[in-house]
């Protein structure tokens, strides 16, 4: 089971604390500006895209900031999504300022449609806006003359990983200011979170990015083609994520079953099965209930209290767990799910999240 969100009493400390991050994502937004326009005057003048052009990438760039993969370890969350392979066209043939202001709008309009927090939004605005940045400045820097052309795509590539390099640590310094903790721990429990997956996902979106400035610059008509391309991408990452959760799943109940065969009674090990169920599915709180005859015992393993919990409740009490057991199927329930009576129950005790598969043995 996931907790709640705490409430605004346990949140108080933290409220002088809440300016530092719109101020941290306005420095951000404000220091892409100034570099694009850098970057921009360096450019000098490059070639004219026409306005259907500018439309089409805009939109696939709204699809591409649309298409996310969301993954959570616990309390923290983190998304992979395929902006950076279309941000690489976007790049390479507008000048520096230009490319900013896109690469914001875009994210404004995907995040109001993905209707993200608007402090979360603002600040995935405006750290997509400061990485563009650098990455057009680093392209500039790199780039043989002033209008596009296939030599320079050595520099797209270097110039793309430098853009990556600068939204990694963009997210680290919120992190780092949301956390309050030290910036080089905060950069090694980041990196624990998104490498090998966030390195493999780059190396493809850049790959795509080349694709797609290839298809601008030598077959434009061809450009909307490039969306079947995309969501392939798209519907291989989701893939991908479910087989590795499906892998982990498997892995952490074959300990979880392990722990159960160890002992000579298995009541005996329940502490330690409820233990490796809990980190099997990266839960705060794993539950075992027994229904007896006119009770039910309780078990209960939580990260605050691996060794477990034990009490016992009268089988006539109404519950959570009563609800599950009713209702008799393996089942997700989430708070948003409705007024129904397993969401209302979850809603009651405090929860955000909770899998449950009632076991029958000899009726």
């Amino acid at each position: 089971m996931e907790p709640a969100p705490q409430t605004t009493e346990e949140k108080e400390p933290a409220r002088s604390f809440s300016l530092v991050i719109p101020l941290y994502s306005l420095l951000l937004g404000l220091l892409g500006l100034a570099i694009g326009k850098l970057a921009g005057d360096i450019a000098g003048p490059l070639q004219r895209l026409t306005w259907a052009q500018v439309g089409g990438l805009m939109i696939i760039l709204v699809i591409a900031g649309y298409s996310e993969l969301k993954y959570q370890y616990r309390q923290s969350s983190a998304s992979l999504d395929l902006f950076e392979a279309v941000l690489a066209t976007v790049v390479f043939v507008l000048p520096g300022l230009a490319a900013v202001v896109m690469a914001g709008a875009a994210q404004v309009l995907a995040e109001s449609a993905r209707r993200i927090h608007p402090l979360k939004a603002a600040f995935n605005v405006t750290q997509w806006m400061f990485a563009t940045a650098i990455g057009s400045l680093v392209l500039e820097l790199l780039r043989d003359g002033t209008q596009p052309r296939a030599s320079d795509l050595p520099a797209l590539v270097l110039a793309m990983l430098a853009l990556s390099a600068a939204n990694f640590l963009a997210l680290v310094g919120v992190l780092c200011l949301d956390e309050r903790q030290p910036f080089t721990r905060a950069l090694v429990d980041t990196a624990k979170g998104i490498i090998p997956e966030g390195v493999v996902v780059t190396l493809v979106n850049l790959a795509f990015g080349v694709l797609l400035v290839a298809t601008l610059e030598w077959a434009p008509l061809a450009m909307p083609v490039f969306l079947i391309p995309l969501a392939s991408l798209y519907w291989a990452t989701r893939a991908y994520g479910s087989v590795r959760a499906d892998r982990a799943r498997l892995a952490g109940m074959q300990l979880a079953t392990h722990a159960l065969s160890v002992p000579m009674n298995p009541r005996d090990a329940i502490p330690d099965f409820l233990a490796e169920v809990r980190r099997c599915f990266e839960s705060e709180v794993a539950e075992l209930v027994i229904v007896q005859e006119g009770t039910r015992v309780v078990h209960r393993s939580s990260d605050s209290h691996p060794g477990g919990d034990q009490w016992v409740e009268e089988a006539r009490r109404e519950t959570l767990a009563a609800a599950l057991m009713r209702n008799g199927k393996a089942v997700r329930v989430t708070a948003g799910d409705g007024d129904h009576e397993l969401p209302r129950r979850l809603r009651e005790e405090g929860w955000r999240d909770c899998l449950a598969a009632p076991v029958r043995v000899e009726g």
